[in-house]
C-alpha cells in the first residue's frame, strides 16, 4: 500500500486529488513505496509503475475546462504584452508549431523517481522556457555562421559582431536585441510513457564500494522509465526584436535561424535521439486564440472604439476582393446592408463603390450601385470624377511588374521562397508593398 508522507488529515485528499494544480502534486505529493523505504511507487505500492501513475493522473487534471480556459489566458497575456511591446519600438514573430516526436524537458531536475519534466508554475502544464529556446536558437545562429563563413574568429571576450550573436543574443557587455518569450501549447497536451536503457548499469554506478567495473554484456540493462509530451502538440513561439538596431532583413534572419532550431536542431534533451523536432505550420497566431484576443480588449473599449474597430475590420476585408470575385463582394456587401449598425456609413460605402458593377448589360443602374449612389450622394459630374479618381489610382503595371507580381503570388502559394528569389523581388518593395511583406514572412528554402 502506497504512503504519502503528510498530515492524516491530507492524505485522503492527495489520493483523490485531481482538481487544481498537477505541479504542484507532482513535485510535493506523489505516493511511496513505505515509511522506511520512501521509494516513489502508484497508489498499490509498485514501485516500477509510478511514471503510468503521474501519466494517468496528468491526463484527470487535464479534464478540468478551467486549466484550458486559464492556458488560453495565458496566450491573451502573451499577445497584449506582444502589443504592448511594439509601442515601444518592437515587432513581433510568431511561429505555430506543431511536434513531430516527443519532446523532454527538464528531465534532470530533482524528483523522488530520479527523472522530471518541466510544468509551468502556475498552471502545471509542460510548456518550453523562454531560457532553452534563447539557448538553442543561439546555437543554431553559431552552425549558420561556421557554414556560411571561412574566417571566424569567436573569442569569450571580444566576440565576433559578424556573427550577429552580439546583437541578437547579446554579450559579456551588452544585452541582445531578441526577446525570447515562453512557449505554450495552443491546447493542453498528453505526456507519454517513455523509456531508456542504459546496457551497462555496473559500469556508470556502483556496488557502493566505490569501484567501477569494465562494461560488460554480461550486465542486465534496466529501463528507466520517464515522461515526455506526446508528439502532435501544437506550440507557439513569440519573439521580439527591436527595430532601432537590427538590420532591415532581421526578420528573415531570426526566422531563418529559428526554423532551423525547430526542424534540424531539436528543442530539450536527447535531440541527437530525435526527440524535440518540430514541423513549422505556419507565421501567425491561431484564429481561436486571435478571437480570445480580440475580446479580451473589448472588454476594455468603449462602444464608440469597439464601433470603429468593427468597421476598420470590415472595410479591411472588403479591400482584400477585386471586381473578378463577384460573389464574394456580392455576399460582403448583403452582410452590411443586413447590420443596421453600420449599414449606412460613408466610408464602407467608398470601400465598394470601386469593387461593384455600376450598370446591367442593358444599361440600367444596378441595385448596389443605387444604394452607395444614395449613401454618398453621387450626382453625374461627381460619379465620372469617383470613376476617373479610382482608374487613376490604379497604375498600369508594366509587363516586368505583371510578371514579378504573378511569380510572387506562386510563391505564396507554394508556402515557402527560395533565399535568392527574396532578395530578387525587393526592387519591387514599393510596388506591391503587401505581397512583398507576405512572401518576407514565407519560410526560406
Amino acid at each position: 500500500m502506497a504512503y504519502y508522507p503528510l498530515n492524516i488529515n491530507l492524505q485522503e485528499q492527495m489520493t483523490n486529488f485531481d482538481k487544481g494544480n498537477f505541479s504542484l502534486w507532482y513535485n510535493k505529493f506523489i505516493p511511496l513505496s513505505s515509511e522506511s523505504q520512501l521509494h516513489p511507487c502508484d497508489n498499490s505500492g509498485a514501485k516500477d509503475k509510478c511514471i503510468n501513475l503521474y501519466k494517468n493522473k496528468y491526463q484527470d487534471f487535464s479534464k478540468n475546462s478551467f486549466l484550458k480556459e486559464k492556458l488560453t489566458k495565458k496566450h491573451t497575456y502573451q499577445m497584449h504584452y506582444c502589443n504592448m511591446c511594439e509601442n515601444s519600438g518592437y515587432k513581433t514573430i510568431k511561429i505555430k508549431a506543431k511536434l513531430l516526436t516527443p519532446l523532454v524537458l527538464g528531465i534532470g531536475e530533482s524528483h523522488p523517481s530520479e527523472t522530471s519534466i518541466v510544468f509551468d508554475r502556475t498552471l502545471g502544464i509542460p510548456y518550453i522556457p523562454a531560457s532553452s529556446i534563447k539557448g538553442i536558437n543561439r546555437y543554431s545562429r553559431s552552425v549558420e555562421y561556421i557554414l556560411e563563413s571561412e574566417n571566424i574568429d569567436f573569442s569569450y571576450d571580444k566576440p565576433d559582431e559578424k556573427s550577429l550573436i552580439p546583437l541578437f543574443f547579446g554579450s559579456q557587455t551588452k544585452k541582445g536585441d531578441i526577446v525570447f518569450l515562453d512557449a505554450y501549447p495552443v491546447n493542453l497536451p498528453e505526456l507519454k510513457e517513455d523509456i531508456m536503457n542504459p546496457h551497462y548499469p555496473q559500469y556508470y554506478g556502483s556496488d557502493g564500494k566505490n569501484t567501477i567495473k569494465a562494461p560488460s554484456d554480461t550486465e542486465n540493462p534496466v529501463p528507466i522509465k520517464f515522461l515526455a509530451v506526446k508528439e502532435g502538440a501544437e506550440f507557439v513561439f513569440r519573439v521580439l526584436y527591436s527595430t532601432e538596431k537590427t538590420e532591415s532583413n532581421s526578420k528573415e534572419q531570426i526566422t531563418n535561424f529559428f526554423k532551423r532550431s525547430l526542424t534540424k536542431e531539436g528543442i530539450g534533451a536527447k535531440t541527437s535521439l530525435g526527440y524535440g523536432h518540430f514541423e513549422i505550420l505556419g507565421y501567425n497566431e491561431p484564429g481561436d486564440l486571435k478571437k480570445s484576443y480580440d475580446d479580451y480588449l473589448a472588454e476594455f473599449q468603449t462602444e464608440e472604439e469597439k464601433l470603429q474597430k468593427k468597421v476598420d475590420d470590415f472595410i479591411s476585408e472588403v479591400k482584400t476582393f477585386d471586381k473578378s470575385q463577384q460573389s464574394q463582394i456580392d455576399s460582403k456587401f448583403n452582410e452590411w446592408r443586413k447590420d443596421e449598425e453600420i449599414n449606412e456609413l460613408e466610408e464602407i460605402a467608398k470601400a465598394f463603390l470601386p469593387l461593384i458593377n455600376k450598370k446591367k448589360s442593358k444599361g440600367d443602374f444596378t441595385q448596389q450601385y443605387l444604394i452607395l449612389k444614395e449613401i454618398l450622394k453621387l450626382e453625374e459630374s461627381s460619379e465620372k470624377a469617383e470613376e476617373e479618381k479610382s482608374e487613376s489610382s490604379q497604375p498600369q503595371l508594366t509587363k516586368k511588374e505583371q510578371s514579378a507580381q504573378k511569380k510572387m503570388e506562386q510563391f505564396l502559394n507554394s508556402g515557402n521562397i527560395p533565399k535568392k528569389e527574396l532578395k530578387k523581388y525587393k526592387e519591387f518593395k514599393n510596388v506591391f508593398p503587401e505581397l512583398y511583406e507576405q512572401i518576407s514572412n514565407l519560410p526560406v528554402k
